[in-house]
């Protein structure tokens, strides 16, 4: 029997750029390097992927019929911020060709609503805190060796100005979000890479250049008039706004300019979806009996983009490798807790 080991450790701040609109996937020079081998692990919590020859269904459902689930082991993972604490129930499997991970925890409410603009009597237009947001969950692991993580975690990626980056050329984290209402209806999380800013200097003083601090990066298209107080276009009438993508652009109509004939509480989409081209599927359901989210992740052990994590070497080479997670409850991104200490993910069984 083979056992290998992956580190996690918190991830903070996760989704604010997405929020706040950064994008597109952006062409980044890296190296082909993947971190070398931890001789040891932090102390912390375990969780164990085990082997699986009958693949999970990715169908947010974890039923008691898939194998791969019900073999595995529960770990319960804490994550918190400065004033609350919450429990995450940890899964893990993988087969031949792919990893895959299950995450459930207790929420008092199901929100997708993606913070939409809603239509008021008279006509005009309500969009802010009042109105549903979404829930989050991400996860974030070392694609490539980054200083210091080991000691201080997430704390080497945030930043003032809340933003996240890398501090060192070469340093890439490999992100993987589900968002309730921006990617979880469609089927995927949000699938993309953190690295250094651009005209970021080394600590031996040589300057480099990024084109972003994030590549394959879903983003999403805003649809708000520039002074970003009432959208500029809207879905047709038979359209639920919270299922349209980009796809849908053809069956978007302007906004009128009497608004006054618009039905009070209409829910028209602050933007629209952008499906993504990253590599994680991901499928989610909240139990509204047991007020729990489960959420369902599927991605390749090797991929052919040398940002993102490679499994493979982990079950040729062993050792301690960096990953982190972090929950939004009915947030654009925000406010969140996360793991405080690091926790190992072992590969067992191969």
């Amino acid at each position: 029997m083979r056992k290998t080991s992956i580190i996690i450790s918190c991830i903070a701040l996760v989704a604010i750029a997405f929020s706040a609109g950064c994008g597109g996937s952006v062409p980044i020079s890296v190296s082909s390097s993947v971190p070398a081998p931890y001789e040891s692990a932090p102390t912390g919590t375990v969780v164990t992927a085990e082997y699986t020859e009958l693949a999970p269904r990715i169908d947010g459902v974890a039923s008691e019929l898939d194998e791969a689930w019900t073999n595995a082991q529960s770990t319960i993972v804490k994550v918190s911020d400065s004033a609350n604490t919450y429990e995450v129930t940890l899964k893990a499997a993988f087969d031949d060709e792919n990893f895959f991970l299950l995450a459930t925890w207790k929420d008092e409410s199901m929100d997708i609503g993606g913070k939409p603009w809603e239509v008021r009597e008279g006509g005009t237009f309500k969009s802010g805190t009042s109105l549903p947001k979404q829930d989050m969950f991400a996860l974030g692991f070392e694609a490539s060796p980054i200083k210091e993580f080991t000691k201080q975690g997430c704390s080497v990626l945030c930043h003032d100005n809340s933003y996240m980056a890398t501090n060192d050329k070469g340093e890439f984290i490999d992100i993987w979000t589900w968002m309730s209402a921006e990617s979880g209806q469609l089927g995927t999380a949000n699938d993309y890479v953190v690295g250094p800013l651009a005209n970021s200097v080394d600590p031996k003083g040589e300057t480099f250049e990024t084109t972003s601090a994030y590549s394959y990066f879903p983003g999403s298209l805003y649809l708000n008039k520039r002074n970003a107080r009432s959208p500029e276009f809207m879905q047709r009438l038979t359209i639920p706004y919270s299922l349209m993508t980009i796809g849908d652009l053809s069956k978007m109509v302007e906004v009128p300019a009497d608004t006054t004939g618009l039905p009070a509480g209409l829910m028209v989409p602050y933007y629209i979806k952008n499906p993504g081209t990253g590599d994680v599927a991901c499928q989610a359901k909240y139990d509204e009996q047991a007020k729990t989210w489960t959420v369902e992740f599927k991605r390749k052990l090797v991929t052919a983009n040398p940002t993102q994590v490679q499994f493979a070497h982990k079950l040729e080479d062993g050792g301690f490798y960096l990953f982190g997670l972090s929950l939004f409850d009915n947030q654009k991104g925000v406010s969140h807790v996360y793991t405080t200490e690091p926790v190992s993910l072992e590969f067992s069984g191969k």
